[in-house]
Parts: structure tokens; C-alpha cells; sequence
């Protein structure tokens, strides 16, 4: 048998393996090359880091970066220069006190970024004395107001003071040169001593004012006003030696007994010391022209650790400053303010941005915005009454005067100028404040309040007001319909009744709103630019009459429904609720007139066609503008005060205050401050969902979405199975 030799194919030939310089070669180039491209990256991401400067805020709320209204703002200063100095220690190492440095220094910084015309320092006074004397000195020299006059008049006092005290040891030494031992009158010896007695306080007063209007001024913070207010009462109590001496030497002239030489000397005496007279009266007169010092004495007084100082350049025309203490940027909670709970533990809210935005818009608007309760006659609203009772509105009262407004009141009945009561604001300062209208109730047989053509010829002037209506009160038809907007005062908001049998809360407020149709608790502001950033906050109100918008209205007014009544529950205007609610009746929706039944008026319901609304909002082009609330109570102290009991530090009800303030700041043309505050900000917001997105998640998603989802799944299994 012949063996079959077939020749095998040749196979691939095998690379031999690699040596020790091949693998070096191959696997250094690799790290040589990853290690350049590593490089270049992070050289590329530095680069980026530090040309684009950018931060980011993990905060809750973002509280500590710009709103996007400020930065806005910001963009808009024209050729204002500002300067922000914030005078803060930074924590110490291993400290476990909170940190207040980092949060202002992050802030600032973004101020810095946001506008080329803002210039940030921050100071350490515990380690960087030098720059904060020179702080100081900057402030005391370009933001002292009317300093540069008390300086002058303190520079130029030293000759007038030499002069005087020259003059009083002359006189003590040409009247000791006198021959008084031959006066034998025990009276006139009396008298002789007394004037130069009185002589010498002169020099000696003078010489004691000299001390202290060094100590006032020879300081790190120069108190001119001090060292100004120690002249006057040195010169005052000068003035009246010098008249003592002047009624002297009068009886000194009628007494003929006595020696020639002293005779002679009396006229020539009494001459010179009216000289000197005038010359007092000369300065005392120039320091009543002084104009009055405010700002660098509260500079003096308010300059501490943890400030911060808001300075426009001195080159402007309206040139300032303002300093924000540590109080009015870290905050305490809310609810320590209502509640026992005063741990010297607690930790602080920071709440810089709005107080340091207010502050650079007032610096640089000129004035500081006035808001003026106009009110019919009563009490005060925002401070405490005789009785010693909190004024019902002082606790928005006091967030305006944390924004930098001044709050004012104006008793429209006149009552308050007839009985000498608290100064009022000019007719001047009325034209340009925003108003809070609060219009009288309405009576038969009550003559009707002023305030109805004072604010119809003020919004007519190009002004703006808040007006705060209620059921029963004067609904001011005739000035609000020219604005398109209407408030029926004799109607109440009133929601449908709770069913029996529906689940019942044990939220005391939630109890309360179920309990009282009249109590409304919302959290949609609807479609206007003040109402924009409150979106999701809760908002409480109660006995609020309906706001509707009106139809037609002239060219350049734009009216806008807000807080508008939600759908469900079912809301409506009631004619009876105000009868029934008083006497724990229900109420019940009545579109029907039964004049006979109690029942004159029909009821108003709430519908996508004629919506009602718990406010509204009406602006004039190039004109006034007007807020129209249906409520006075959502203002109120006993609502703002409301602490949330599942968050210890924010108000249960935040959207009531933030309301209020955005109101105010899109009346006085302040758009770029809406926003809400810090404490606002940490509050968990849902916003209502739409009609549309309800249908997607109710019927696409859950309806239709996932049983469709199960059974595409369970078909992929089936054929994946079945292959």
C-alpha cells in the first residue's frame, strides 16, 4: 500500500516576538504622548477657569448668586461707579462658627462680574488695619455729605478762638492792674470779682474745647458733628459770660464812688466785650447754617465687623453712600420672630442681595422712594396706636423700611392735622410716592371718603398706587374703571363647602380653609411681570372681594387679572357670604335674584369666559400704574407672622409678604428688584399644572402610556421566547 504524501499549505508566519528597546519605544511613546495630551487638557481647562472666571452656586434656592432681575439691573447703571466694601473677618481655623465671610466674598464677586462699573473689596480689620483706616479716611473725605462745611468752619475756628481767649486774659489782667482794694462797697467788691471770675472761664472753656474737638476729630472715624456741637456749647456758655460781664460793667458806670480809674475802664471794657458779643453771635449764627450731618454720623455709629459698605464714586452728582449692617444681611429666621425658639445656636439666613441691589438703586436714582398709607381717618396702620397696639400693617411697614423706602402716612379725613397729630407728608413728596390706599367702609348716611379724587387726580398726574379694597367698602368705581379694572365690594371670594366624608387635615390652616368657604389659599399669581417669580408660593387671603378686568379700554392701558380664582375647588362671587360666613352658615352658589329671599343680587361664577380674580394690575404707557387687591387681611401681621411648622426658618405663607413688595416695586418703576427674598427662595414650590398637562400625564401617561409600555414588553418577551 502506497502512502499518499500530500504537502501540507503553509501557514502564517509568526512575528517574532518584541524586544526590550521595541517595547520600550511602543509603550513610552503611548504614556510620553497621553502624558502631553493630559497636560494640555488641564492647562486648556485652567485657562478657561481663570479667563471665564465663572462660579456655581449649590445652594439651596440659589441665595447665593444673582437673580437674573439684578443682573439686569446691573447691566443698566449708565455711568455710575459703585464700589462695595464689605468689612468682614474671615473664620478662624477650626472655628465651628458659621462662616459669614465666604458667602458675602462669593456674592460680591459675582456683583464684580456682572457689571465692569462695580468694583468689590473685601476687608479683614482684624488683619488688613492699614486698608481699613484708609476706608475710613475714603468715606470721611467723598462721602461725607455736607462734611467739607463742618470741616471748614472746625479749621477756621482756631483764630476766632485765640482772638476770644486773648481777649478774656487781657481783660483779667488790666482789671487785677485796677485799684479794687479802694473799692469799700461790699456789693460793688462782689461784683468786680464775679467779672473776672468771669473773664477767666473764657480762656479756660476755650482751652477745654480745643481738647475736645481733637479727641472728636483726631480719630480713625472723624466725628466733625461732636467736635461741631461741643463749639456750640462752649460759645453759648461764653456768650452768656460775656453778657454778665456787659451788666457789670453797667453798674460799674452808675456807681460815681468809686476809683476814676476803674470809672475809665468800664465803658472801654463793656466796648470790647460787645465786640466779642458779636463775634460768638457770628459763630453760633454759622453753625445754625450747617446743614445737617446725617449720613457720616450714622457712618460713625453703624461702621462695625461684618459690614458692608455701598459707595457711588464721588465724581457723581449724587455722590453716597450706604452701610449694611450685619442684622440686615444675615437674618434671623422668620419663625424665631413668632416663636420661643431664640437658640444662640440657630443659623442665620442670608438675605444680602436684595439689601445690596436696594441699596445701589437708591444711591443712584437720587431720591429714596417714599410709600404713603393713605388711610380714611382711624388709627395709624403701621405704628403702634395710643393704646400701645401694633399698627395692623407694621410688619410689611418694616420689610419697606429694610428695602430702602421711606414709609409714610396720610389721614385723608384730616382728623389726624386737626388733633396735632405725627407730621404728614408734603403735596410735593405725595405726587411722587407710591400710595397704599386703604378706603373707608361704606354706611348709609356715611359721607363719602376724599381718598376717591385724591387718587383718581394723583394716578391722573402719572402716580402709581396699591389699593387695598374689601367687602363693604368703597369699591372706587369711577377712578379704577378708566384703568380696566373693577372690584365688586359686595361680593366675597368663597370656595365650594368641604363634602362630608372628604378627608379632613390636621393642619390648623388647611382645618380653617375647609372650615371657612371665605378662607382662600393659593399658589397661582397668573400671567403679569410682578406676579412671574411668586409662581408656586403659597399665598393665604380671606373676605376678599372679586377682581375682574373690564372690556374696552383705551389706547396705551393694559389691565392684567391676578391671583386668579382656581377651578377646583369650585370658587364664585357670593352676595350673602359676608351674612352667612359671620354666622357659620354655608355657602351656597345662588345665580338666581330673590330680592324677597334675602338674595338681591346674583351670585358671580368663576369661568374660563369671565374669570375672577383676588387682584389685579393696570398700567398707562409712559404713565401711572395701579394695583388693585380685593383683601386688606393678606397683608396683615397676623398672616405674614404665620410660622410653617415642618420649616422652622421661613413663614408658612412667604407669597402674601412677597406680593406686597413686588407690588411695590413694579409701582415705583423698580422691574429689575422683582424678584422674591432668600428665605422665599427655600420653599419648596408646585405650581398648578395646566388643563393640557394634566391630559398628558393623567390620560398618555398613566392611562394609556403604561399599560401600552406592559404590553410592548410582554410582546418583545414572547418573540425573543419564541425564536
Amino acid at each position: 500500500m502506497t502512502e499518499d504524501i500530500t504537502p501540507s499549505t503553509p501557514g502564517p508566519e509568526k512575528t517574532p516576538p518584541e524586544n526590550q528597546r521595541q517595547r520600550w519605544i511602543k509603550y513610552g511613546a503611548n504614556v510620553v504622548l497621553s502624558t502631553i495630551v493630559v497636560i494640555a487638557i488641564a492647562a486648556l481647562v485652567i485657562y478657561l477657569a481663570e479667563s471665564h472666571n465663572k462660579q456655581f452656586d449649590t445652594t439651596m434656592g440659589g441665595t447665593q448668586s444673582l437673580r437674573p432681575q439684578t443682573v439686569d439691573f446691573l447691566k443698566n447703571l449708565g455711568n455710575h461707579k459703585v464700589k462695595i466694601v464689605a468689612v468682614y473677618p474671615q473664620l478662624k481655623h477650626n472655628s465651628n462658627d458659621q462662616d459669614y465671610y465666604t458667602p458675602v466674598a462669593d456674592l460680591l464677586h459675582d456683583y464684580a462680574v456682572a457689571s465692569p462699573n462695580i468694583t468689590v473689596q473685601m476687608l479683614d480689620p482684624d488683619n488688613q488695619k492699614d486698608d481699613f483706616n484708609k476706608l475710613v479716611q475714603d468715606v470721611t473725605n467723598n462721602f461725607g455729605g455736607e462734611a467739607a462745611s463742618y470741616k471748614k468752619f472746625l479749621d477756621d475756628f482756631p483764630a476766632s478762638s485765640d482772638e476770644l481767649s486773648k481777649f478774656g486774659t487781657d481783660e483779667v489782667k488790666t482789671m487785677k492792674a485796677l485799684p479794687l482794694d479802694q473799692v469799700t462797697d461790699q456789693a460793688m467788691g462782689q461784683n468786680l470779682t464775679v467779672a473776672i471770675l468771669t473773664m477767666i472761664s473764657i480762656p479756660r472753656d476755650l482751652s477745654d474745647l480745643k481738647d475736645a474737638i481733637a479727641s472728636d476729630t483726631d480719630t480713625q472715624v472723624p466725628s466733625y458733628k461732636d467736635a461741631v456741637d461741643e463749639a456750640r456749647t462752649a460759645l453759648t456758655n461764653i456768650q452768656q459770660y460775656l453778657g454778665g460781664f456787659t451788666q457789670a460793667m453797667e453798674g460799674v458806670k452808675a456807681d460815681t464812688k468809686l476809683p476814676k480809674e476803674i470809672l475809665d475802664y468800664a465803658p472801654q471794657a463793656e466796648t470790647r466785650a460787645a465786640t466779642q458779643e458779636k463775634t460768638v453771635q457770628d459763630l453760633l449764627d454759622q453753625i445754625g447754617k450747617l446743614p445737617p450731618l446725617k449720613e457720616l454720623v450714622e457712618f460713625r455709629d453703624q461702621l462695625k465687623t461684618k459690614s458692608i459698605i455701598v459707595m457711588v464714586d464721588s465724581g457723581q452728582k449724587d455722590a453716597g453712600y450706604k452701610v449694611l449692617q450685619f442684622s440686615d444681611v444675615w437674618r434671623v429666621p422668620d419663625v424665631s420672630r413668632f416663636t420661643e425658639d431664640n437658640s444662640s445656636q440657630q443659623r442665620l439666613n442670608f438675605e444680602a442681595e436684595q439689601q445690596v441691589t436696594s441699596s445701589i438703586a437708591s444711591l443712584t436714582s437720587g431720591e429714596k422712594p417714599m410709600v404713603v398709607f393713605v388711610r380714611s381717618g382711624g388709627s395709624p396702620v403701621t405704628t403702634a396706636t395710643p393704646d400701645g397696639q401694633e399698627g395692623y400693617f407694621s410688619s410689611i411697614a418694616q420689610r419697606l423700611k429694610e428695602y430702602n423706602f421711606d414709609v409714610e402716612e396720610k389721614d385723608a379725613s384730616g382728623q389726624d392735622a386737626q388733633q396735632g397729630g405725627p407730621p404728614e407728608p408734603t403735596d410735593d413728596q405725595m405726587k411722587t410716592a407710591i400710595w397704599v390706599v386703604l378706603p373707608s367702609q361704606v354706611s348709609e348716611g356715611m359721607a363719602p371718603s376724599p381718598i376717591g379724587d385724591m387718587l383718581k387726580t394723583h394716578l391722573d398726574d402719572g402716580g402709581s398706587a396699591l389699593v387695598m379694597l374689601s367687602p363693604t367698602a368703597d369699591d372706587m368705581k369711577d377712578t379704577l374703571a378708566p384703568w380696566g379694572l373693577q372690584c365688586d365690594t359686595r361680593f366675597m371670594l368663597v370656595h365650594e363647602a368641604q363634602h362630608n366624608g372628604a378627608r379632613k387635615s390636621a393642619d390648623p390652616i388647611e382645618q380653617a380653609a375647609q372650615a371657612n368657604q371665605a378662607v382662600l389659599v393659593l399658589s397661582e399669581y397668573g400671567n403679569h411681570p410682578l406676579a412671574t417669580p411668586l409662581q408656586g408660593l403659597a399665598f393665604l387671603t380671606y373676605g376678599s372681594a372679586p377682581v375682574t378686568t373690564l372690556p374696552n379700554l383705551a389706547p396705551g392701558i393694559k389691565a392684567t387679572g391676578i391671583l386668579p380664582m382656581p377651578s377646583s375647588p369650585h370658587c364664585w362671587a357670593s352676595s350673602t357670604a359676608m351674612q352667612n360666613v359671620q354666622q357659620g352658615l354655608p355657602v351656597a352658589y345662588d345665580p338666581r335674584v330673590d330680592v324677597d329671599g334675602g338674595h338681591p343680587l346674583a351670585d358671580i361664577d368663576n369661568s374660563s369666559e369671565a374669570p375672577l380674580f383676588a387682584a389685579g394690575a393696570s398700567d398707562k404707557t409712559n404713565g401711572g400704574r395701579v394695583v388693585v387687591a380685593g383683601s386688606v387681611a393678606f397683608a396683615a401681621n397676623d398672616i405674614l407672622n404665620i410660622a410653617d411648622e415642618n420649616r422652622p426658618d421661613v413663614t408658612r405663607f412667604p407669597g402674601d409678604g412677597e406680593f406686597f413688595m413686588d407690588s411695590i416695586f413694579w409701582l415705583g418703576h423698580m422691574d429689575t428688584m422683582l424678584a422674591i427674598s432668600p428665605h422665599a427662595l427655600s420653599v419648596a414650590r408646585i405650581s398648578d399644572m395646566s388643563p393640557a398637562s394634566q391630559v398628558f400625564w393623567r390620560v398618555g401617561v398613566l392611562t394609556a402610556g403604561l399599560p401600552a409600555a406592559v404590553i410592548l414588553l410582554g410582546t418583545m418577551v414572547y418573540v425573543k421566547r419564541r425564536d
